[in-house]
């Protein structure tokens, strides 16, 4: 009899630990979450609208626990910014690269001049305005 009532309240033990493994890992952390374009940040509006002009946004993920925002473009592009908007990393498809006006906007002006001077970056219109930041700088 004993040992009856010792292996139903091992039972009842194992089965109720069990549901609330289960009931904790439900109420853990919000880990990531959904999110709209008009609840992000506005400059990471504008940094799409001034360098991916013309395409739309398919997906938006907050990452919460370290406040990363990822953003998928329907042109294949995948961007990932701080909750702040200062950009992290961009994610070109395969066979894409990034625009030289991006690049030579993005790169402190040093290595875009750099770059501009052994003819990787060949936008005249920039190799104009980096020389203006670098005489302000």
């Amino acid at each position: 009899m004993k040992t009856r009532i010792f292996k139903t309240l091992f039972l009842l033990c194992v089965a109720a630990s069990m549901g609330a493994g289960t009931a904790f890992a439900q109420m853990g952390p919000v880990v990531a979450v959904s999110e709209t374009e008009n609840s992000i940040p506005a400059n990471i509006k504008t940094f799409i609208n001034n360098y991916y002009p013309g395409t739309t946004i398919t997906e938006i993920t907050l990452k919460t626990l370290d406040g990363i925002y990822e953003i998928d473009l329907n042109n294949g592009y995948e961007l990932k910014f701080q909750s702040d908007g200062q950009w992290l990393q961009i994610e070109a498809p395969k066979g894409a690269m990034l625009s030289t006006n991006m690049v030579s906007d993005l790169l402190p002006a040093e290595s875009a001049k750099h770059l501009t001077e052994r003819g990787v970056l060949r936008s005249e219109e920039h190799t104009s305005e980096l020389q203006s930041r670098d005489s302000i700088s």
